[in-house]
Order: C-alpha cells, then sequence, then structure tokens
C-alpha cells in the first residue's frame, strides 16, 4: 500500500542521513561545530597570548601551515613562529623578541614596546610602536603611525625549511623593501 511505501522511503531516509561532522584538533579533542573547533585551534595553537616572561615553545615548521597567528599581551618573552601564516596581528608586546618566518598577507604590529621583531611579511604596519628594532622582510613598503624610535635593517633570521615557507607564502626573496618607510604623520 502507498502509506507504507512512504513509511518505509522515509525511514531508509533517516538511516542515510550523514553522520555529524567531527572536527579533530591535533591534541585529540573533538568538535562538532566548525566554528567552535576554529575558537580553540586560534586559542591554543594559532597565537601566544598573555606570555609573561621565558620562551614559551615554538611554534615549529607545519603547525601554522597558512592559517592567521596572534600575539598579544606578552611581556619579557621570546616567541618564535617558524612556519608559514596568512595574517599576522601582534598587539601589546612589551620587551620582547619575535620571530615570524613568513607572513603571506599583512603583519599588524600594535602598541609594542622595546621589542626586536624578526619578520618576514608582504606588507608590514606599525601603530603605536617606541623604541622597538625590526629585521625586517616586505615585499611592499613599510607604513607606520603614531611611532617613534624605531630602526630598521634587512631581515637576518632564518631555519632550514624557511626557503620553502617564503615561496608558499609568495614572498619573492629578492624583492626586501625593507627601507622603503612610509610614515603617516608628518
Amino acid at each position: 500500500s502507498k502509506p507504507d511505501s512512504l513509511w518505509h522511503f522515509f525511514s531508509r531516509v533517516r538511516e542515510m542521513a550523514p553522520k555529524p561532522r567531527v572536527f579533530k584538533t591535533p591534541d585529540g579533542k573533538e568538535f562538532t561545530s566548525k566554528a567552535e573547533w576554529r575558537d580553540y585551534m586560534m586559542a591554543t595553537f594559532y597565537s601566544f597570548k598573555g606570555v609573561k616572561g621565558g620562551k614559551p615553545d615554538p611554534k615549529m615548521p607545519g603547525t601554522i601551515d597558512g592559517q592567521m597567528f596572534d600575539i598579544a599581551d606578552c611581556e619579557d618573552a621570546e616567541l618564535v613562529v617558524m612556519d608559514h601564516c596568512e595574517q599576522v596581528q601582534i598587539d601589546e608586546v612589551k620587551n620582547s623578541r619575535v620571530f615570524v618566518g613568513a607572513c603571506e598577507s599583512s603583519m599588524f604590529i600594535r602598541n609594542c614596546t622595546g621589542c626586536t621583531f624578526f619578520v618576514a611579511c608582504r606588507q608590514l604596519r606599525l601603530r603605536e610602536v617606541t623604541n622597538c628594532t625590526f629585521y625586517c622582510f616586505s615585499t611592499a613598503e613599510v607604513h607606520i603611525e603614531y611611532s617613534n624610535t624605531v630602526r630598521f635593517a634587512p631581515f637576518n633570521g632564518g631555519y632550514p625549511e624557511q626557503a620553502g615557507h617564503l615561496a608558499t607564502a609568495k614572498l619573492p626573496v629578492d624583492h626586501n623593501l625593507w627601507y622603503d618607510i612610509f610614515d603617516h604623520n608628518d
């Protein structure tokens, strides 16, 4: 009969319904929501936040793999990212050394004091940065706003996989404009 076949059809559809997708993190945690997985990954793997003193484990090649990366609220620390990133934001860092191997997009550094940066990126933008030194690789002019006592020199960092990461991030090694500074304030 017709009602039986309709019931049979819908019961088969229910059996065939896709199971919820599971998003797994490198440390074994599982999420059914991609947004929750992304938030956890950002907080746990794709950032250095609140580091006060010392050297947290560096982000090794393959651990970031082109994702965004954040560094915030750190002091008296040595922060190392030996991988390629999409975009990097660095905020409120004091008296620290920061190394970022390859940033495919823009790197924003804001409200930092007394730091030394070793950075390779498409574009470097500074705002309210004081008394910092930059060993810089940038394929575009460096933009600074409301910053003072900042010093620039060519990039001088490196690690074995960096040439490959620079290529993946589309940063041509023969085009470094570390010296081309545009100050938005007269």
